[in-house]
């Protein structure tokens, strides 16, 4: 049983050191545009700002009613379907 579970241990630690170097050879072929764009983010960005502004959209565009029906019915047709 012993032996077993050393064959084992020796099989998952050798995949996980394959995993490790397919890893890090697979960092050099990444473009160099790719590392700078995450970091050159130069941002103004009120997330406040922009929530209200996507819920004043979504109520004047009339989403909100679609929204509202859509939870009444299916509340309503979840209610005569449930069985308990």
């Amino acid at each position: 049983m012993l032996v077993h579970i050393m064959q084992d241990w020796t099989t998952w630690s050798t995949a996980v050191v394959d995993a490790g170097h397919s890893l890090s050879s697979l960092y050099g072929h990444i473009p160099h545009d790719w590392l700078t764009l995450a970091q050159d983010g130069q941002y103004n960005q009120d997330l406040m700002k922009d929530v209200q502004r996507y819920f004043n959209s979504f109520v004047k565009t009339g989403n909100i009613w679609s929204l509202l029906i859509g939870i009444i019915l299916g509340y309503l047709i979840r209610s005569f379907t449930s069985f308990g």
